[in-house]
């Protein structure tokens, strides 16, 4: 059994092996759910595809096809290979 003391704060550090069991690292976000028998039980909330959503939305700008990404990455990628080669012959 591992222990730890709650701060003033109400802040806590999960014992090591807690951690390790559950594959936690900096930054993981944490639920906690109060069981009706008194005790509480703690688990690593995982992300999910829906998650991800919207997260690289801008207000203001229009929603990107593949094909444009797909073709943007293909023209930053040939503008940084013409810029390595120019540097390399001079």
């Amino acid at each position: 059994m591992s222990t730890s003391t709650l701060t003033s704060k109400g802040q806590t550090t999960i014992p090591f092996d807690i951690r390790e069991g559950l594959g936690l690292n900096p930054g993981d976000r944490i639920e906690f759910h109060l069981l009706s028998n008194g005790s509480a039980a703690m688990r690593v909330k995982r992300g999910t595809l829906n998650d991800f959503i919207g997260l690289l939305r801008r207000p203001g700008r229009r929603a990107m096809s593949l094909a444009a990404m797909d073709d943007g990455i293909a023209r930053a990628v040939r503008a940084k290979m013409r810029a390595k080669s120019r540097g390399k012959h001079k």
